[in-house]
């Protein structure tokens, strides 16, 4: 089991740079007005960004028997990762587009296949 260092680690690693990419692409949103005015989302997407981090470190730990896999992580997980990642990112933003809880300004780009934004989705 990971000590509360690694959780804590592992999860404020995972806010600040989901922090820094939730505001990069904040303006290819339709509720974007202003930083200020966003920055409570972005706060609260930067959270739930991190906790997901979090769990996906927590159950792959458990499955590899090893919470420090990450120092021989082996490219067959690198792939299952970004692989349970993308569609994870997928099936958030279809719900979240279909129960009209966010939407997409007419600068974002749309993955037309999967009809989501791009930024959402790496």
């Amino acid at each position: 089991m990971p000590g509360w260092y690694n959780i804590a680690s592992v999860f404020v690693m995972g806010f600040v740079l989901n922090f820094f990419w939730e505001i990069a692409h904040s303006p290819l949103y339709a509720c974007y007005t202003d930083f200020t005015g966003h920055l409570p989302l972005v706060l609260r997407a930067s959270l739930g960004d991190a906790l997901y981090v979090l769990v996906v470190y927590l159950v792959f730990g458990f499955l590899k028997k090893d919470f420090y896999f990450f120092k021989t992580l082996k490219l067959k997980d690198v792939f299952v990762i970004l692989f349970l990642g993308l569609v994870t990112a997928t099936i958030i933003e279809w719900l979240a587009l279909s129960s009209g809880r966010w939407a997409y300004s007419p600068a974002m780009p749309i993955m037309p296949i999967l009809r989501i934004g791009f930024t959402p989705f790496i």
